[in-house]
């Protein structure tokens, strides 16, 4: 597989690195009574956010090597993602986005398993913007 499909394979691990820390972030903001219920939420999207991250971590080392989640490339990628400045549903939105981009990229000859982590992935995504708006 080609370089362009590496980048796009570091970008998910990050992306879903920088969904996870940024829910357990504000988890942890979400404090008070007056806030019980917030706090929850955000514990539930980062549990789903974290484990959608294992995943897909290991599946593309598996798939192209520990290169993909080399710890400084991570780090710059994540660093990215949080300069957008965009509110938590706007972030989640982008993401689903780029999983479209991302199977594009693979193609057609992308092996099933892999096209059907990164569909229950932008699922998982889209659970987290439904739970957000109407939680």
């Amino acid at each position: 597989m080609g370089p362009e499909v590496e980048k796009c394979a570091s970008f998910y691990v990050a992306y879903l690195r920088y969904l996870a820390t940024l829910y357990q972030t504000r988890h942890w903001e979400s404090h008070g009574i007056e806030l019980y219920a917030q706090h929850l939420l955000f514990e539930r999207l980062y549990n789903s956010a974290s484990e959608d991250l294992d995943q897909a971590a290991e599946k593309m080392v598996g798939m192209l090597g520990s290169g993909v989640v080399n710890l400084t490339t991570q780090v710059g990628l994540v660093k990215s993602i949080d300069g957008k400045d965009l509110e938590e549903i706007e972030t989640e939105k982008y993401f689903g986005k780029f999983l479209k981009h991302f199977l594009k990229i693979l193609g057609p000859e992308v092996d099933l398993g892999v096209d059907d982590l990164i569909r229950t992935h932008a699922s998982n995504s889209e659970s987290r913007v439904y739970l957000m708006k109407n939680g």
